[in-house]
């Protein structure tokens, strides 16, 4: 790493600053009275092996790259893929996927109304290496928040981060950019990570325990006679039925709310609770330890962590309208935006309601909510996936949904009325 140490003074003089300093785009420009040349552009390939230090090296060429382009008086470009346009439906995993055979690209140069865009790319390529050989994390709000006048909007970090990450072939925690978790969990759960800690996912009864990111999740531990997860779109139900008493009523169900569209941390979660009987500790992080619940049982390296037998049953509540169908298509066949990270979603999971087939049998007239023309959009939206479009159950739904002209959102309901509807 030295000798890359050295080369960095003439490209970026502070390349590794103590504290996260974005590139000043503006050195890039190219000197006055010149002729530009032809446009020379820098692809972003996937990283393979995705280890760190190859990770470091790739996109120190890639900066290394931009200042030769510009030092010669060429247009420089950047070619990423374009995330939506290659994304596909798997039939076989029952996921969304990125076409690594044939991936679609787009090209953004240096000129004209995407030199903006441009630098922001270049800029974050640059904090990704200062994290990436600082060993240390951000979230991208403080991306966002540390050179304000460098971006348009928070929404164009997220997607620059998403679109680099896409491009490497990696998923996100790897470029050592998290997300503020907002996801909340309360059953007999113990979650290890790497810091050495032991997340008692049953001691708060009133608020759950915060979800950690992903990436510092070594393992778990399930508590014997644990059968379900049961995921729920809001908050105010998730709080409303541990105010109940869901703890005493349903012991073997453990309960998980995104908050609304869920964040990546949370569906991570779900998704290896779906695989619990598989899930192994990560042999980079631990070799052994002891975990102490009432008995003492010394963990191997490799061995499964988790006391069930079989892996958990994951069942999805939302509301009954567009949006909440959306979300559960996202815990099941993972997101497009991030269709390349398939570690995301729950093939298995099964949306439990709320069903616009039984509306009419279960919920009072009055809590119906008529559909706007934006939500009637968005269910012909969904009705064109193919996910969607492969399965008659979902379609006889959502076209219920258009033909009664209604939806019904779940805080209509209080907790006891989900606890009841467990039973």
């Amino acid at each position: 790493m030295s000798d890359e140490t050295d080369l960095f003074p003439d490209l970026l003089p502070d390349l590794f600053p103590d504290e996260l300093n974005l590139m000043d785009c503006k050195s890039l420009q190219p000197c006055a009275n010149t002729t530009i040349s032809p446009t020379l552009s820098v692809m972003l390939i996937p990283v393979t092996p995705p280890t760190k230090t190859l990770l470091v090296k790739h996109i120190f060429s890639i900066l290394e790259s931009i200042q030769s382009v510009m030092g010669r008086n060429h247009i420089p470009a950047l070619q990423l893929v374009c995330r939506y346009k290659s994304t596909t439906f798997d039939s076989f995993t029952g996921k969304n996927s990125v076409d690594s055979a044939n991936p679609k690209y787009k090209l953004i140069k240096r000129i004209g109304r995407s030199i903006s865009t441009f630098d922001a790319i270049v800029s974050i390529l640059k904090c990704i290496h200062s994290l990436l050989f600082t060993q240390s994390r951000c979230t991208k709000r403080d991306i966002y928040y540390r050179n304000i006048h460098q971006f348009r909007t928070q929404k164009q970090v997220d997607e620059i981060v998403e679109d680099l990450a896409c491009s490497f072939g990696i998923s996100r925690d790897q470029l050592m950019i998290v997300a503020a978790s907002k996801g909340v969990v309360y059953g007999r759960l113990w979650i290890h990570t790497s810091k050495g800690d032991i997340l008692d996912c049953c001691s708060n009864t009133t608020s759950g325990t915060l979800i950690p990111n992903a990436d510092t999740i070594i393992g778990f531990t399930v508590g014997d006679g644990v059968t379900t997860v049961l995921v729920v779109e809001k908050d105010a139900v998730f709080f409303s039925m541990l105010q109940y008493g869901f703890w005493h009523t349903h012991p073997h169900i453990i309960l998980i709310t995104g908050r609304g569209f869920p964040d990546m941390a949370t569906r991570r979660l779900v998704c290896m609770l779906s695989q619990s009987r598989m899930y192994r500790i990560n042999p980079r992080t631990m070799s052994d330890f002891e975990v102490e619940f009432g008995r003492s049982t010394e963990i191997e390296l490799g061995q499964v962590l988790t006391t069930t037998e079989s892996d958990l049953m994951v069942l999805v509540l939302v509301d009954g309208d567009p949006s909440g169908f959306e979300i559960y298509c996202t815990y099941k066949f993972g997101s497009k935006s991030m269709a390349y990270n398939t570690l995301l979603a729950c093939p298995s999971s099964i949306w439990v309601g709320i069903h616009p087939t039984s509306w009419m049998l279960t919920i009072d007239a009055d809590s119906l909510i008529p559909l706007t023309p934006h939500d009637r959009c968005k269910v012909y939206r969904l009705l064109d996936r193919n996910h969607i479009r492969s399965c008659k159950e979902y379609q006889r739904q959502l076209s219920r949904m258009v033909f009664m002209n209604c939806k019904c959102e779940i805080q209509e309901f209080s907790g006891v009325w989900v606890c009841e509807g467990l039973e």
